[in-house]
């Protein structure tokens, strides 16, 4: 089935008016907020890399790596409706994508950034005042040999920080710690998910259940022959993991028990992924089996995964996605894929499905940036983490426009022969799916 295209008929955005009438418009004239970003930012296991926080001001606050490989901030005021000046935080150690950083906003509005780790000690700053990403706290460490950093701030204060603890190919569990002065001191950490040997965790999104305490994981199991997808639960009180039925797997869970105890809840011979999404408290799920080619939308109801399958006609070709919650009836679920007719432009465009009766349904879905209008495809989709409203802060970036060889090299770059891994730009669309347009003279700065 052809997907329907609908452009947007927002006075915001020119693009797509001249695009509905079948004009070229290049990619340029589409404001961006941020540009030299490397493609590993954007990793879905390398969250979260926005995060609304509501303080004396109302903010979004993003972070990226840059073409230098160096961390840097930037925030957007939703009620000035502008950008600050981008902040270089710190360099990320290595010349290495999986380096990237991700950023806490705890309750007093102190930052918190998690950085340059590919099986190092974690990079961990923190902004000097609260609100602001001007001046940092730098030099220093949190625990050893970590990849895809995630943290945390429970209801009492405390910080937890996630990560993957060893490195891809072999035995490497599932590692947290603890702080519970601001992040002036962390404890030694423990592992509380173990898959055994030849098999290592990747973090696929980590939320916290501030009504219960508990923090919802969902989780890659990675080998050399297969993916899984499991969920699990952490109680940091007892310091104990719980499965899908509520049963308590204790301090440290294996595969054995998360299978029996239903938390395996994709099985796969190639890479499957799942969403997850906290509703007053409840999880919601996105779960897709590629090589089957089916996606459900799911649920946890009593003693059981009630899951809908999504029908494959809405998301044929469909490769990267998130999901959102209004309410315990209404979601979103937002997607990267190619719609038709094909283009020679690498990246996939931005599409939305929408549910009205609790995900039983969902509408046809409506393309929001088509890659034909910018000249090119988009890749790395993420939603700002606790973003008010009835829709969520949609970002992305642009597929890489020019070939590596042509950007500005960085000595001794594990990835200089790598060209899909340089991208340019950063677009972000609000909830009315406008985009979140700067002044061109500061995004180049």
């Amino acid at each position: 089935m052809t997907l329907r295209r609908v452009f947007l008929t927002l006075t915001s955005l020119p693009i797509c008016f001249a695009a509905a009438q079948g004009e070229t418009t290049p990619s340029a004239w589409l404001d961006f907020f941020a540009f030299d970003s490397l493609r590993g930012t954007l990793a879905r296991d390398h969250q979260p890399r926005a995060v609304f926080h509501e303080g004396t001001h109302r903010r979004t606050y993003f972070t990226y790596m840059d073409h230098e490989f160096d961390a840097r901030v930037v925030a957007y005021d939703l009620d000035d409706k502008k950008w600050s000046e981008v902040v270089r935080v710190d360099d990320c150690r290595t010349r290495d994508g999986h380096n990237a950083p991700a950023i806490l906003v705890a309750k007093d509005g102190t930052l918190h950034l998690f950085y340059g780790c590919h099986g190092h000690p974690v990079k961990y700053a923190r902004s000097r005042r609260p609100e602001d990403i001007t001046e940092w706290e730098t030099g220093m460490e949190i625990g050893s040999h970590a990849t895809y950093t995630y943290a945390i701030q429970r209801k009492n204060g405390d910080l937890l920080l996630f990560y993957r603890f060893g490195g891809a190919g072999r035995q490497s569990p599932l590692k947290v710690h603890a702080s519970r002065d601001g992040g002036n001191t962390w404890d030694e950490g423990h592992v509380i998910l173990d898959y055994g040997e030849g098999s290592w965790v990747k973090i696929r999104d980590t939320l916290y259940d501030e009504e219960r305490d508990l923090v919802h994981l969902a989780l890659w199991e990675g080998n050399m022959k297969y993916w899984n997808a499991f969920y699990a639960v952490y109680d940091p009180t007892k310091e104990r993991v719980l499965a899908l039925d509520g049963a308590d797997l204790g301090s440290l869970a294996d595969k054995e028990a998360l299978l029996k105890h239903g938390s395996g809840v994709v099985r796969s011979n190639a890479r499957a992924d799942l969403d997850l999404f906290l509703c007053q408290g409840k999880p919601f799920f996105v779960l897709a089996d590629p090589p089957a080619k089916r996606i459900f939308f799911a649920h946890w109801d009593k003693d059981r995964l009630s899951k809908t399958e999504i029908p494959q006609t809405l998301v044929k070709g469909l490769t990267q996605f998130e999901l959102f919650a209004e309410d315990e009836n209404h979601f979103h679920l937002y997607g990267l894929c190619n719609t038709e007719p094909a283009t020679t432009f690498s990246g996939n465009d931005l599409l939305v499905w929408k549910s009205s009766d609790g995900g039983k349904t969902w509408n046809e879905p409506r393309v929001l940036v088509d890659r034909r209008t910018l000249q090119h495809g988009l890749t790395g989709l993420n939603l700002t983490e606790n973003y008010p409203g009835a829709g969520p802060f949609v970002w992305t970036q642009e597929e890489w426009l020019e070939r590596s060889e042509n950007l500005p090299r960085v000595r001794g770059s594990i990835l200089d022969d790598a060209a899909f891994r340089f991208n340019k730009r950063l677009y972000a669309l609000d909830e009315t799916y406008a985009f979140v347009r700067r002044d061109a003279r500061v995004a180049s700065q």
